[in-house]
């Protein structure tokens, strides 16, 4: 450990908000565990990530926010982690609420970035996060277990996830019911809950799905239930299956795939994860820092003059970045793709 830390007993992770971040957590995670193998890890995490983070085998409990309760019920459940006697507690998001937890719990060590008014609850601080690409966020995330004295190179930094038991059950069955079984599934990802400026435009996916049938693959749509509505009538237009299943499901599901195509987003970075051939569309953000990692991930951008611009909705009102990236030219870079 660096010098005055100390043997953590065991460590707390504070998990990050986002599926796709808590995905680029988990080199982090895998650093942490490294440097102390005998110390016990556990998490706290939105009750939507808490299924991932158990089954990724990282941890001995995941602890569940209070889905209800507001504010109060949080701040009891942070201080009834008091009795577990964290040594480290690792806070992997920016956010004050998330250092004050981390402060509550009774962790001896307190580690995370300075900002939003939360350096006080920090005992151990990094500087704010450098500007956005100058590292992509596994390195982000990297430099707080390097903060405590893990490190991680090369092959260590790409994460990994194998799909749960649980997970490639729920698979098995979407994929029988579905009519699935058998052939080159590709999977498409058209959604993206940060905003419009994510997301290939709906007809830009018809046509690529459509010429990917042409092909005789298989093609199913993914997104959350929380989006279904808006696909609905394309995947029953379409004769598309439309799959919502949960987080490890959809990880399981991924992993049977011969590719999977999808915007920046949390479903992106998790196919990544699980060794999926992917293709992420950018058009906002900057694949420099939120690229999908691994052997077999690509990341196809038009690089326009006004992007990355990190907004929701596009500020010039065309979201060219997405709207003009054809179909032939995702066509030819995931038949690239395949090729590897």
């Amino acid at each position: 450990m660096t010098r005055g830390l100390g043997a953590p007993g065991r460590i707390l992770c504070v998990a990050p908000n986002w599926l796709g971040d808590a995905v680029f957590s988990l080199p982090a995670v895998d650093a942490l565990r490294k440097l102390q193998p005998g110390a016990e890890m556990d998490a706290v995490a939105r009750p939507a990530l808490a299924g991932l983070l158990e089954s990724s085998g990282r941890f001995a409990l995941v602890h569940r926010l209070p889905a209800e309760g507001g504010r109060w019920a949080r701040l009891r459940f942070h201080r009834g982690l008091a009795r577990m006697g964290y040594g480290l507690a690792v806070v992997f998001p920016d956010s004050f609420s998330s250092a004050l937890g981390a402060r509550l719990s009774g962790a001896r060590t307190v580690l995370g970035r300075a900002g939003q008014g939360r350096s006080p609850l920090l005992t151990l601080r990094l500087p704010p996060r450098p500007p956005r690409g100058a590292l992509h966020v596994v390195d982000e995330f990297l430099a707080l277990a390097e903060a405590a004295g893990a490190a991680a190179s090369g092959e260590e930094r790409i994460p990994t996830l194998r799909p749960s038991s649980r997970g490639v059950e729920e698979a098995a069955g979407l994929m029988r019911a579905h009519g699935l079984v058998g052939g080159l599934l590709v999977g498409l990802c058209p959604t993206a809950a940060y905003g419009p400026s994510k997301r290939w435009p709906a007809g830009q996916w018809r046509a690529l799905g459509r010429a990917l049938a042409g092909l005789r693959y298989r093609v199913a749509l993914f997104c959350a239930p929380a989006e279904r509505a808006e696909w609905e009538g394309v995947a029953a237009a379409e004769g598309w299956p439309l799959l919502s299943p949960s987080v490890a499901g959809l990880a399981a599901c991924f992993a049977e795939c011969a590719a999977v195509v999808g915007n920046d987003s949390g479903s992106l970075h998790l196919a990544a994860a699980v060794g999926a051939r992917c293709l992420g569309l950018y058009g906002s953000t900057n694949p420099r820092w939120t690229g999908p990692l691994g052997p077999r991930a690509e990341a196809l951008t038009l690089g326009l003059g006004c992007s990355p611009c990190y907004a929701r909705t596009c500020p010039l009102g065309h979201h060219g970045c997405l709207a003009t990236l054809g179909v032939e030219r995702v066509l030819d870079a995931f038949h690239a793709l395949l090729r590897r």
